[in-house]
């Protein structure tokens, strides 16, 4: 018989066909997700693997894709793997914006050639890396400060002119068009001055939402709060754009804990489960410490330590 070569689309969505993946889940969330959000914790023991060990963002996010007409593994392998790729354009955006094109331009071969890559098709992981690298390269783009436009050279003294008769200039003064004044005097912050400050604050605040939804799709993403945390240091940005960020931050945390999602409660049933299910006799603590610092050095690949 004639095999049958497997879709390499199917592939990309195999992942994720597993019984312990979040697609697996999302029957539990349908009839009601109000309802699956405020019990999330009380019934975590009996939803799949995935979908116990995280917070309820992966799964809700999913959830709407399905409501939007996405459903399926192929939609949910498809957004990942957009979100994932895209992650090396808003690292690249954010090395620029600290320091330079240059710098930026030297760094895109190794984020696009990684082995990162391997990951990105097809785990849920890839589009929290997404998530996290948006949000910063959002924080990043809010600290620029305008550039000043150089003053125009003044212009040179004209020659005093005839005297006109009082008749002349009257008639001129009356029939001369209105003066009309530039929209940028010279010395305005480049980008329009209000309207600049205007775009750095929503950035900083729509930053601030995405990277505030880190803790609410994995526990183990509170580390990553080093790069933007990093991006302020060195940026040093203004004081309504640190406003607009504690404020973007400040959104998903208020509406999960509205919903009756309250996140200490979700780490302390994720590690009762995890004990539960004997996966520390698998994967002992000790394991994940020593296991992420090598799948970090594989995610970034030999060159990328070199350079």
């Amino acid at each position: 018989e004639p095999q049958v070569r497997p879709d390499p689309l199917d592939a990309l969505a195999a992942p994720l066909d597993a019984p312990t993946e979040y697609p697996a889940g999302l029957a539990q969330v349908r009839p009601d997700p109000l309802e699956w959000v405020a019990t999330f914790t009380e019934r975590l023991a009996g939803y799949t693997t995935h979908v116990r060990g995280h917070p309820p963002l992966p799964t809700l996010v999913l959830w709407a894709l399905e409501k939007a007409g996405l459903g399926g593994t192929g939609w949910a392998a498809a957004l990942i793997i957009a979100a994932g790729t895209s992650s090396a354009a808003a690292i690249a955006v954010t090395v620029r914006c600290l320091a330079g094109e240059r710098a930026a331009r030297a760094a895109v071969p190794f984020l696009v050639l990684a082995p990162l890559a391997l990951w990105i098709a097809t785990a849920m992981d890839a589009f929290f890396l997404a998530v996290a690298a948006w949000g910063t390269a959002l924080l990043a783009l809010s600290t620029r400060r305008p550039r000043i436009r150089p003053a125009a050279p003044p212009a040179e003294s004209a020659p005093p002119a005839e005297s006109a008769p009082p008749a002349r200039a009257a008639l001129h003064a009356v029939t001369a068009p209105p003066a009309v004044t530039a929209p940028h005097a010279a010395g305005a912050p480049h980008g329009g001055g209000a309207s600049g400050e205007v775009g750095a604050v929503v950035q900083a605040a729509v930053g601030g939402v995405l990277l505030g939804c880190l803790p609410y799709l994995s526990y183990g993403l509170l580390p990553l709060f080093a790069v933007p945390l990093a991006v302020l240091l060195l940026a040093r940005p203004r004081a309504a754009v640190l406003a607009a960020l504690g404020v973007g931050l400040a959104v998903v945390p208020a509406a999960f804990t509205a919903l009756g999602f309250w996140w200490p409660d979700g780490v302390a049933a994720t590690l009762d489960t995890y004990l539960v299910s004997r996966g520390s006799a698998q994967r002992s603590y000790a394991y994940f410490l020593f296991a992420n610092l090598a799948v970090l050095g594989l995610l970034t690949g030999p060159a990328t330590a070199r350079a």
